[in-house]
């Protein structure tokens, strides 16, 4: 079953800007992954934007390059 994931740090370490530093990150572990896409550099330095969708309202967990106040104008959060 394909997973997903915003990004490829453990928790409590740097997130990683580019494949080189994603492999470096994973270790050995990265022998476990089938397909990493490689968008080139990021425009934004910094994680991005995740909602809790699984509430009502849904609620951020982790602030990004999408603000609260974009959520808000599109009617995704009061």
């Amino acid at each position: 079953m394909p997973i997903t994931a915003t990004s490829a740090n453990q928790s409590g370490f740097g997130t990683p800007y580019t494949v080189t530093d994603v492999l470096r990150e994973l270790g050995d572990a990265a022998q476990q992954v089938d397909l990493i896409l490689d968008q080139g550099e990021t425009a934004h330095a910094m994680p991005s934007t995740i909602l809790d969708l699984t509430q009502t309202p849904p609620r951020i967990l982790r602030h990004g390059p999408i603000t609260e106040e974009m959520l808000r104008t599109k009617g995704i959060i009061p």
